[in-house]
């Protein structure tokens, strides 16, 4: 079928026939069927393991804590650094290119 075209041109079933005689198709089918029976149990457990130390009522329950909360904490902390340099009074590049325009 051409863009455009006032014809229409009824495949029917016969993309599926395509697509069940591809050997390509089942190398995917069987390779998304191994994917999901191996990692999706495995991300489950490790949630749960993680989410198990962290409200477990021991002595290293804030270790956990501060070890699984390390990457969101250490993004803010750099996104502050670049903001507090950006807005420095002196050798801010915002402060200095506000100054250049003549806008305090």
């Amino acid at each position: 079928m051409t863009f455009g075209s006032p014809q229409l041109d009824w495949a029917g079933a016969s993309n599926y026939q395509q697509l069940l005689a591809d050997r390509v198709f089942w190398v995917s089918l069987q390779n998304t069927l191994v994917y999901v029976a191996f990692v999706v149990p495995i991300s489950v457990a490790i949630g749960l393991a993680v989410a198990l130390l962290i409200e477990a009522g021991n002595s290293l329950n804030g270790l956990y804590r501060a070890i699984y909360f390390l990457p969101v904490t250490s993004t803010l902390l750099a996104m502050a650094l670049v903001f507090a340099f950006a807005f420095h009074p002196t050798v801010g590049l915002i402060t200095r290119t506000l100054a250049a325009l003549s806008i305090p």
